[in-house]
């Protein structure tokens, strides 16, 4: 049986034992739950003190890449539009989340429609 280990609360558990994560609405307020069956996504719930640090280390603007890897940071809004990082630095308000896109197709910046590829996959686009 696979294990996985929690970013959030460091607990090992089986990976049968994690919930799938989502998003749950409390108060009129969307935030994500799920996953690890001991902290049950506290990370998630902490994704806006994350941010805030982000912009803390970083004299209020939000970095290009991480510290880790140097991979660059894309990041989301409520309605989970992605945005490159000069726009969400023009939009710092509406950012709710922050990731690294290590794989998959490209994405594209809702505000100035910049193409933003992902770090390890084939990004060529189909004939």
């Amino acid at each position: 049986m696979k294990k996985v280990i929690c970013l959030a609360c460091k607990e090992i558990s089986s990976e049968n034992e994690w919930s799938a994560a989502g998003i749950e609405e409390i108060n009129g307020i969307s935030k994500f739950s799920g996953g690890c069956p001991t902290c049950h996504g506290e990370f998630y719930k902490q994704l806006p003190i994350l941010i805030a640090l982000l912009l803390e280390d970083n004299k209020g603007n939000f970095p290009y890449r991480s510290l880790v890897g140097g991979h660059q940071y894309i990041f989301h809004d409520q309605s989970k539009d992605t945005y490159c990082t000069d726009c969400a630095n023009k939009s710092k308000e509406e950012i709710t989340g922050v990731m690294v896109h290590l794989e998959g197709e490209s994405l594209q910046c809702k505000s100035c429609n910049k193409e933003i590829k992902s770090e390890y996959a084939n990004n060529k686009k189909a004939v």
